[in-house]
């Protein structure tokens, strides 16, 4: 069973798995990965994708440039 709910961001679980896009503020536990679909600032908050340091965020390569203009996140996936 999936079970998607919208409060804050995207959560999306199913099979063990927790996926959470565009994160605007902080999940209720931590996912296992992170979507961010573009860099608007209504689609995620910096403290929170600061506070998710550790969790893999995935978004494309020109949104990193806008979310993380100095490769500091160490965390981020890029996907064309």
């Amino acid at each position: 069973m999936i079970t998607i709910k919208v409060q804050g961001g995207v959560h999306i679980e199913g099979g063990g798995r927790y996926i959470l896009a565009d994160p605007r503020s902080r999940p209720p536990k931590l996912p296992n990965v992170v979507l961010l679909s573009h860099a608007h600032r209504d689609h995620y908050s910096p403290s929170v994708i600061k506070f998710l340091r550790k969790i893999p965020i995935v978004m494309c390569r020109a949104t990193r440039r806008l979310v993380d203009p100095h490769g500091r996140l160490a965390n981020v996936v890029e996907v064309e």
